[in-house]
Parts: C-alpha cells; structure tokens; sequence
C-alpha cells in the first residue's frame, strides 16, 4: 500500500494489487480489551518521509505502549529491528530533532502523541506527559 498526498486535505490509500482506493484522515485500529489507536497519516507520511522509512522507528511504533513509551535501549532496538548500533543512535538522534520521540530516562523514550496514540483521555494525559519532557 502507498499513501498519496497529492492534496493535503485529503489521503487515500491505495491497494497496489487491486487498484482499489480509500480516503481518510485518521486509522483507528481498534486493540482487544485496551481500546483504540489512532493514527494521523500527514504526520506518519511527513515523518516517514524524513526518516527514509527507518526501521528503527517502526519498530519502536510497534513496540510502544499504551503511555506511548518504548522502553528500549539503542542496543536493544537494534538487535530487534535487525540495524546497527551506529544507525540506530543516529536515527533516535534525527527522532530527537523532529521532535517525534523525546528521551524519558536510559533506555525510556516516548513517541509524540501527535503521531500516534491511545484514544480517548489516554491522548491527553500523553500529550501532558510530552509536554512536560520539553
């Protein structure tokens, strides 16, 4: 699947084996027993985009909880997302500069509520949490 930004108000995914497309402005993805995420594609899009689709920040998208914490050190992302050390570091480092994950403590990082988040009260208690790391 591809994302296509062509106007900024709207997205649409495209299947590439059917042709088949569908709009949206936000994916939900709903989770057993936990709620829901919610995802918002111009920022997914835009930061994928400046990360060259960095495996390192799927994994840690896959792998982060309902606080949107990942708690993980480099060494650790790195043996589980299959990339070097030195990659990893200087891709949690550019993460770090476009403010999409913030350093809690060693081995503790939080992914930007504004990329990616638990619905409902848990959105806001997570973008006063980001806050606060500022």
């Amino acid at each position: 699947m591809e994302v296509d930004l062509g106007n900024t108000d709207q997205y649409f995914i495209v299947n590439k084996l059917t042709g088949e497309t569908g709009e949206f402005s936000e994916l939900f993805s709903e989770s057993a027993g936990k709620g829901w995420n919610i995802t918002y594609p111009r920022v997914v899009s835009e930061v994928l985009v400046k990360t060259g689709g960095s495996p390192v920040l799927a994994w840690m998208l896959l792998n982060k909880d309902t606080n949107n914490l990942v708690i993980a050190s480099a060494r650790k992302i790195s043996e589980m997302s299959e990339m070097s050390i030195s990659t990893v570091e200087r891709t949690l480092k550019l993460l770090k500069e476009q403010e999409i994950i913030r350093k809690v403590q060693n081995g503790v990082y939080m992914l930007n509520p504004k990329l990616l988040c638990w619905g409902g009260k848990t959105f806001q208690i997570n973008q006063r949490k980001w806050e606060d790391l500022a």
